[in-house]
């Protein structure tokens, strides 16, 4: 039966999952036991994140959506598309326009 969990992972359907690991690039997620798949930072929000460490820790329950997979059969996932567009749109440092100092 856990063989048969494991193949059960569909394109476009939203999993709460376990974050594994927290490296420079993503997040690993465990969406099912043993079924792991990289959240790359640019999808882990609409706004641009500098370092996740500062949003994420090993052990945090994230949802987070299967878009895809690559070309090794590797797990895409996104938890930028489980959020409401409008949530992580408040400002932040990184989002001011540019005003040169005269």
């Amino acid at each position: 039966m856990n063989n048969q969990q494991k193949s059960d992972v569909e394109i476009g359907r939203v999993y709460r999952g376990k974050v594994k690991n927290v490296v420079p690039f993503g997040i690993f997620v465990e969406i099912l036991p043993g079924k792991e798949g990289l959240c790359h930072i640019s999808e882990y929000d609409h706004s641009r994140i500098a370092r996740l460490e500062d949003h994420v820790k090993v052990g945090d329950m994230v949802d987070v959506m299967l878009i895809g997979t690559n070309e090794k059969g590797q797990l895409r996932l996104s938890r930028k598309a489980t959020l409401p567009q409008s949530q992580s749109q408040s400002p932040s440092q990184s989002q001011r326009p540019f005003r040169p100092r005269s």
